[in-house]
């Protein structure tokens, strides 16, 4: 049982700024797979956290503006 930190694909805006807060270098940009990507070029990528490297330190919760990132509790 942990806590796990995700980014809401759907609302994040690719700021960057959880990456730059990210002390563990955890937070990745990725290719966004929703159909906004196809109607604004801004949409084509979104960040996502890759949970081996994520410490759960917290640090990217206060850095993100628009409050996309989520605190998951999860049994595995």
């Amino acid at each position: 049982m942990a806590w796990k930190y995700r980014i809401r694909p759907e609302q994040c805006r690719a700021c960057g700024a959880c990456a730059k807060a990210c002390v563990a270098d955890a937070i990745v940009l990725r290719d966004r797979t929703i159909p906004d990507a196809e109607l604004h070029p801004s949409f084509a990528k979104t960040y996502a956290i890759d949970e081996a490297r994520c410490t759960r330190c917290g640090a990217c919760l206060p850095a993100c503006k628009l409050r996309v990132i989520v605190k998951k509790f999860s049994l595995r």
